[in-house]
This record gives C-alpha cells, structure tokens and sequence, in this order.
C-alpha cells in the first residue's frame, strides 16, 4: 500500500462555542478521505450532552463513535464523576446527518458504564475555508518546501496550494512544514508547524533548544513518540548532570536522557552535551518502552584538546588487599578520569582493587588487562569507569601510565600508580599516599627490608645504577637510604648523583646531590635518606675507596596529578 499524506482542514466546535479550523498532515490509513471527489456528511456541531453513568475518570483520545447513519468519526471523550462531560471531535467521518445519535462503547471510555449519547447538530464544516489556500514551508522561515500531488512525488503542488469545495486538498509531503492556512478573502486562519508522522518519517529537526543546562525544552511538533524516533537539535547550554528533555506544547514533558554503556542505559552524569560559540549537534533517539530519550553522540573534545580537565585523585591511597600478594586496593574521595577523546566523569568515595589473577587473558574489570602480571615487572594501576560506576584495571608498565587495554564499555581512566611483582609474581608490600610511594616493610613477606640497589665502594669512580627495578617508569623521583658501611674508614666520602658529570677527584667538593663525609677517625658509620629527581633511567654512586657505602630504594615519586 503507498503512503498518503493528506492534509485536511475541519472546523471543531470547542466547548465555549469558539470554532477552530486544524489542520493535520496525516499518514495512511485514514480511509475516511477521499482523493478527489470531497467530504460528506462529516460531523460539525453537536448538541447536548447526556452524561450517563458508571464511567472511569479520565480522557480518552481517538474514541470511535458509534451509532448514526455514517462512519469513521472519532473524539476525545472527557469523564469526571462517572459521566461524560466533554466531547471533542478529532475525525469527522463521512454520510452522518443531522440528528444522528452517537455514543461510544463503555469499554473504550473506562468500564461498565451505560447512558452516553450525543446528538450531531450540524454536518456543515469547512465552509469558511472553500476555496481558501494553504503555504507550505520549511519550519521556521517562508521558504517553499515541496509537496506533491501523487505518491510518486512526480506532479509538484502549486505554492500557495488551493483547497477545493470542502476546504480539502491532497498533500504527500515528507518530514516537518511551517503550514499556513488561509481562507478565501486571504485571512490567516492559522500558522503552526507539522509533520509527516509515518514510521518511515522519524527522524526530526528541531533547531535550537532552551531550557536550563539539565532540562532542556525542544519544540519539535513532528515528535509523536513514535519508537526509534530521532531529534536532532543544538544545544542551549552544556549539561552538568542528570539532564531531561521536554518537547513543548506536547505531553512528552521531563524525559531522561541516557547513554548507553554495557551495564545498561545510564543517566548523564556531565558535559556530555555541550555549547559552544559555533553550535554543537546534538542526537537523541526515543525508547517508547523505556520512555527516555538515548544519546546518540556525546561532544569530544577540541583539536586543541585543551577543553578537559587533567585526569587525577584526592585523598588517594594506593596499598596491598586482602590477599597482599595479588591484590592491589585503591581508594580516593575523589577521582576525574578522562575518556580518549578528552570527556571526563568525577567520581567521590571511590573504593576499587586490581586483583592479578584476574583477566590474565581477557581484560577483566578488577583486574589485569588481558596479561598476566610475569614476574619482576612493574602492574600499572588505572581507575577506570564505563558511565556507571568506577572499578579499576593493571596493566603491564608500557612507561607512560596511558595504554591499558580497556574493558568493553569503559571509556574514562585515569593513571594512579604502580606496584611491583616480584620473582614469584607477588605484589611487593607498597603504600601511596597521593603522589608519593614507599616500600612498606613487613615482617614475614617478600619486603622485610628496603631493596638494596648497591653495596660497596667503586673505588672513586661514577658507577651507574639502574632504577628501573626500583621505582616505575612514570617515576618523577627516587627516594633512597645512603650511608656508609661500620667498616668506613676516616674521611672516606661517598656520593649520589643523577648523572655522571659531577667531578670525582674530590667526592665532598664535586657539587654532587648527595655527599657523606666520615671526619670521625673511629669509623662510626654515616647515613642518612634523600629525595632524587630522576634524568634518566640510571642514578650514579662513587665513594672513595671500596667497599664503603651502600645504596638502598625507600620509594618514588610519582608522575601523577594525586595527593
């Protein structure tokens, strides 16, 4: 079957006597019009009401009416205390007359209730609009928008479109128009916007929006709540939570607007939808069952990418879990992680572990992301989100802290810290707090001292010392425990440095970062804990003579926006 559109013009006789015309641009299935030949005998003016009894409340819309020597005719019906009270006609039907009695069935109206009738009082309708006309444009401005005689959209209709006897015309037309009616001598009976509101026709245009950041109002008088329609407008404002879409002039008031995660449809949580100086565009698409409009495109960021905040966490605290060995906790007050495309989500009270047995294969929410944890290697941790709720993933260190392999629908993470795993697997005991790291020593497990990095002299020379086993690649610092053995003798010097350019003939005078000096002729040892910003993956450590100092790993600062 072809789908016609056919706009048709009535008069309806309001409560208060006022009569309006209304126009409608209908799809197919209204078999009450006829293409050529006008209307007859449609339903104008009726007479009193007899309410009966025993109704349900209410208002009912698109009630057929029964009874009468015609078809087709429709109304909403108003009951209050059991009766009907108000009666307006939507379709008017053919070949009624004057007199008809119409009721409708009890069952379409709320129940058992029995008394209802209505007389038809006049059958003359559209006599004000013979021979009047009808523009046709694109919403919101007077720019001709094409119709068409046919379905086939092959013979165009004239602009202004002239109605016939009946103040009837055929009109196919495809999405929304701004329509104008007028009637014969040329007065404007009525201006107000329509649509094409076929399945086939349910994408929408709505143009700007109003409202507030979190209840946006859109005038979109295409919208019926067709299932899968789509409304596409620009924003008035960016959201900043839990935001609602209302349609104006519509029974579509306060609808959820939600994204779609792989936990579900989840409400917006902020910026979204945003405004900017040159319009966004934004998609939503309606769920009939769900009753809530699905976001189908959220803003990314700028060429720039400099519209998102930095990624980081408040009151953070990074430790071994339950089971210390492979499970890393993370709690914060509050953390922002950021998605690729520079979105970001906040979350408060964050309490999250990565657990290494977990996702060895396929990342796993709450653990590995997709590789197992190996052995001496540094896991780093991810606070990670999928619009719902937080948890959390390690990964192996890549050396930039932004490269975890994300489970499906987690789209926001952000680089906390590190841990590292020793020869058997095993989390060695560590405690964050905020940017800063150290080795938690604990009697009875795999950190029962501070890892040693060096022990001995280098016999006055600059030997380098790997860090990479001690702090993590994102490492801005190291902390480390220097001092000299009991054995040292007197004046013996020992330096650190974080390169090889400091002068070594003379350890105490060469500007080094660090530098111990035994005056005590007794050799009482000399010791003592410093801070080292790193330049590279080496730190370097001379002494005077051999076998005189040591060197040990305390922990690291680390290249994270936390404390």
């Amino acid at each position: 079957m072809k789908r016609v559109i056919i706009a048709w013009l009535i008069a309806l006789l309001l409560p208060f006597g006022q009569a309006l015309a209304a126009t409608t641009l209908l799809p197919n299935g209204e078999q009450c019009f006829q293409a050529t030949t006008g209307l007859n005998g449609m339903v104008g003016v009726l007479g009193t009401i007899t309410g009966g009894s025993g109704y349900t409340a209410g208002t009912y819309g698109g009630i057929p009416l029964t009874g009468g020597s015609g078809t087709g005719a429709t109304a909403s019906i108003v009951v209050a205390g059991g009766a009907v009270t108000s009666i307006v006609i939507q379709n008017p039907g053919v070949n009624y007359v004057v007199g008809d009695v119409l009721s409708a069935a009890a069952a379409n109206i709320g129940g058992t209730g029995a008394g209802f009738s209505v007389p038809v009082s006049s059958i003359s309708v559209n006599s004000s609009l013979a021979n009047g006309s009808v523009n046709m444009f694109i919403p919101n401005t007077t720019t001709p928008k094409a119709t068409w005689k046919d379905a086939g959209q092959i013979t165009a209709n004239t602009q202004p479109i002239i109605l016939d006897a009946n103040g009837c015309a055929i009109i196919y037309g495809i999405g929304s128009y701004r329509q104008q009616v007028f009637d014969s001598l040329g007065n404007l009976i009525f201006d107000q916007p329509t649509t094409d509101t076929s399945a086939q026709q349910n994408v929408f245009w709505a143009g700007q929006a109003s409202g507030t950041p979190n209840a946006i109002t859109i005038t979109d008088p295409g919208f019926n709540g067709t299932d899968g329609s789509i409304i596409n407008f620009f924003p008035a404002l960016t959201n900043t939570g839990a935001t609602t879409i209302s349609i104006a002039a519509s029974a579509f008031t306060n609808i959820a607007v939600v994204k779609d995660t792989t936990g579900g449809a989840v409400g917006l949580t902020g910026g979204e939808i945003v405004q900017t100086g040159t319009p966004n565009i934004v998609s939503v698409l309606y769920s009939a069952v769900q009753n809530d409009f699905h976001l189908l495109n959220t803003a990314i960021a700028s060429a720039s990418g400099a519209t998102a905040p930095l990624c980081g966490a408040v009151g953070l605290k990074i430790t071994n879990g339950g089971t210390p060995n492979t499970l890393a906790a993370i709690t914060a007050r509050q953390v922002v992680m950021q998605s690729a495309n520079g979105l970001t989500i906040n979350r408060s009270n964050i309490s999250v572990t990565v657990n290494t047995t977990l996702g060895n294969i396929t990342t796993t929410v709450g653990g590995m992301d997709g590789e197992a944890p190996g052995i001496n290697a540094w896991i780093d941790l991810f606070a990670i989100d999928n619009g719902a709720a937080p948890s959390a993933v390690g990964s192996l260190a890549a050396g930039n802290g932004l490269a975890p392999n994300m489970p499906s629908g987690y789209t926001y993470k952000c680089y906390l810290g590190a841990m590292r795993v020793d020869g058997s697997g095993n989390f060695l005991r560590t405690l964050q707090l905020g940017s800063t790291a150290q080795y938690a020593i604990t009697t009875g497990s795999n950190t029962t001292t501070p890892p040693a990095m060096v022990s001995g002299g280098s016999g006055g020379l600059w030997t380098a010392l790997s860090t990479s086993a001690f702090v993590p690649p994102t490492a801005a610092q190291i902390r480390l425990s220097a001092g000299s053995l009991a054995s040292l003798s007197a004046n013996a010097q020992m330096c650190v440095a974080p390169n090889n350019n400091y002068a070594m003939a003379s350890c105490q005078n060469s500007g080094a970062p660090i530098v111990l000096v035994n005056n005590n002729a007794s050799g009482i040892a000399v010791m003592g804990v410093h801070n080292l910003v790193l330049e590279s993956a080496n730190i370097y450590y001379g002494t005077s003579a051999v076998a005189d100092g040591y060197v040990n790993a305390m922990g690291w600062v680390d290249a994270v926006n936390a404390n």
